[in-house]
């Protein structure tokens, strides 16, 4: 065959297979892929402060959010799923920090037995960052080293903190550890829970 008669039979092969391929396309609508996930992150501040309001101890790390506190967040954003469950309303402190935190626990590791836990007060801000939404969310609760109601928390070896939905059992939503603070009976200690809802 005459090369130049090839060469003009491979570009009419190509623009019928181009047209066959529109053909087939012509109908299929693809959508650019858009990346969005809500990522949830959880950071507690502890504050032992003495009578006179001088801070005695600072302490600031990151929590898990165990398995219970996942199903808790479905549970509570969607109807279908199990409605029953109360939402986050309570922090406890003990002295179980030289266990890890681990997505299977359900409860504090070693509780003081005279300090029950205390409701926790909630404030939000949202906004965005880096040009993404996000929301914070804020819980704090102090707890009294004295025998100031029901609660009598001084121990010389506070080092871990979780966040429930109920006052003495319900779910656990997360869990902290982090490096011995003494309460005496003249102290008390605040903890604060802030919680990040971030579009990564």
């Amino acid at each position: 065959m005459d090369p130049k008669h090839f060469g003009l039979l491979l570009v009419a092969i190509v623009a019928v297979s181009s047209g066959a391929t529109y053909a087939i396309l012509e109908g299929v609508s693809v959508q650019p892929t858009i990346k969005n996930g809500v990522q949830l992150l959880g950071h507690v501040e502890v504050v032992v402060s003495d009578a006179q309001g001088n801070i005695k101890a600072y302490r600031q790390s990151d929590n898990m959010i165990v398995t219970d506190g996942m199903e808790l967040l479905a549970e509570n954003l969607f109807s279908t799923v199990n409605a029953s469950s109360a939402k986050i309303s309570h922090m406890e402190i003990g002295t179980g920090g030289e266990t890890a935190p681990a997505a299977g626990q359900t409860d504090i590791i070693t509780v003081i037995s005279s300090c029950a836990r205390e409701v926790a007060a909630f404030s939000s801000v949202n906004g965005t960052m880096n040009g993404s939404p996000n929301a914070n969310v804020t819980a704090t609760a102090t707890f009294e080293g004295g025998n100031v109601g029901p609660n009598d928390c001084d121990d010389s070896s506070i080092d871990e903190a979780a966040i429930f939905n109920h006052a003495t059992g319900g779910e656990m939503f997360a869990r902290n550890t982090f490096t011995a603070v003494e309460l005496t009976a003249d102290d008390t200690l605040a903890l604060t829970w802030t919680f990040q809802f971030t579009d990564t």
